[in-house]
């Protein structure tokens, strides 16, 4: 997990905590004896609408100002281990979980969404601007989910695999994912179709 900050510096997750670099050296360490829920931190974000750096840990979610401070466990979350986080520049935060569910956060408020039929834990993640959220999972396709319905796509729908490790969109209307075969794209109207 990555995370690059404004002031140049870069925080990086691992098995044993995060460990935040400027330049060349680690300056600075957060591990469980710091305040995290766990030590492996496995997802890393910026929220630049709130000046707070989250990390996502096999133990749940934590946060803290930017500028330092002691971080602070996100009660609001399940205890469960974070896969994938990410955050927008309107502050709404997306994490999901091992337990096949996401979590999102709007205005302070968390949301917990539970998938049917999820064979694997979503791992990559995208919010699509009508607020459709497109979930992938190692082994487990794509999923799209909006306003509580959950739509599978595989192989047999025509993805190029159903190893789904990161979604990202252009500006053309098509969604680029990165797979266990390669790098391949859709069009969302063929999607929805």
């Amino acid at each position: 997990a990555l995370a690059a900050i404004p002031d140049g510096s870069v925080w990086a997750g691992t098995d044993r905590g995060a460990a935040r670099i400027v330049g060349r050296r680690v300056v600075e360490t957060a591990t469980s004896r710091t305040g995290l829920p766990g030590d492996r931190v496995r997802a890393i974000a910026f929220d630049e609408s709130e000046g707070r750096l989250w990390a996502g840990t096999d133990r749940g979610l934590a946060w803290r100002p930017l500028r330092g401070g002691p971080w602070r466990v996100e009660e609001q979350v399940p205890r469960a281990g974070i896969l994938a986080l990410s955050t927008t520049k309107q502050g709404r935060l997306f994490a999901t979980l091992e337990d096949a569910t996401f979590v999102t956060r709007r205005e302070g408020t968390f949301r917990l969404h539970r998938l049917k039929d999820q064979s694997a834990p979503p791992d990559a993640f995208l919010l699509d601007e009508d607020r459709t959220v497109w979930l992938g999972s190692p082994g487990g396709g794509l999923r799209r989910y909006r306003d509580g319905a959950t739509t599978i796509y595989g192989v047999q729908d025509g993805l190029y695999d159903d190893e789904i490790f990161r979604i990202l969109p252009d500006a053309r209307g098509n969604l680029w994912f990165a797979s266990g075969k390669g790098i391949f794209r859709v069009g969302r109207a063929s999607l929805e179709r």
